[in-house]
């Protein structure tokens, strides 16, 4: 199986030591043993904390209905 990921970052905000980021990805899926390939795009909204100057993701939230 091979994985393939896109990934674009569409909007940051930083406000301290927290922030928030929408990206829009696509994940791809093929396996080698056959023609078939599985493609989802999706948004993801990202909320990312910083605690003694490491920066570390909090939550994601996948699938959100924003549209082009």
């Amino acid at each position: 199986v091979q994985y393939d990921l896109d990934r674009q970052l569409l909007h940051a905000a930083v406000s301290g030591d927290e922030a928030l980021a929408v990206t829009h990805e696509t994940v791809a899926i093929s396996h080698t043993k056959g023609p078939a390939k599985h493609q989802k795009e999706r948004y993801i909204l990202w909320t990312i904390s910083r605690h003694s100057g490491a920066w570390k993701i909090t939550n994601m939230l996948y699938d959100l209905g924003l549209t082009d």
